[in-house]
């Protein structure tokens, strides 16, 4: 466990500013042992989806962000399947812990059916820092029409330190 009026000091000597100080702990009785339950150990911020020319498509609300618990709704603009490049960024903030290989997996699944898989590795991330990271996708040539796949998707992301999930979440996507 870290001493937080330690942890201010040497904050403080450093002349690093930083809004919230939360400290936190793995839970113990976590439902999986490699899930940490506490998402101030990682903590995402915000996501924009743009398309080639950094046009913002869409950009994410704060109470879908960081939902390890419940299927959450998001509304897509349907013309973000004409794009044939996605651009994706996600700020995120990590707490107390370095990270020292963060992984991003996304299952896309159709009427409960996976029908792809992404992987994207970032890295090591430092304690108490906020980071952005951009990832290209590149759309497949046999996108499905909107008024099939509103409703249908879910799309699942598990961010990990290597093996332990940071965040869960799943989202059913509309297309508007």
């Amino acid at each position: 466990m870290v001493d937080i009026e330690e942890l201010k000091v040497s904050i403080e000597e450093n002349r690093v500013d930083i809004e919230e100080l939360k400290v936190v702990s793995m839970e113990e009785n976590s439902s999986s042992p490699n899930e940490k339950t506490e998402s101030t150990l990682f903590k995402i911020c915000s996501i924009k989806m743009s398309n080639e020319k950094n046009e913002t498509l869409w950009k994410s609300e704060t109470s879908t962000l960081n939902n390890n618990d419940d299927e959450v709704i998001v509304h897509l603009p349907s013309s973000i399947l004409q794009e044939p490049v996605i651009v994706r960024e996600i700020k995120f903030s990590t707490g107390s812990e370095a990270i020292q290989r963060l992984q991003l997996t996304q299952n896309i699944r159709l009427h409960g059916n996976l029908v792809e898989q992404w992987d994207f590795s970032f890295g090591f991330c430092i304690p108490f820092s906020t980071n952005t990271w951009e990832q290209m996708i590149i759309a497949d040539e046999n996108t499905m029409d909107s008024s099939i796949l509103s409703g249908n998707v879910t799309i699942e992301t598990i961010f990990y330190n290597d093996v332990d999930v940071l965040s869960r979440s799943v989202w059913r996507v509309f297309y508007t």
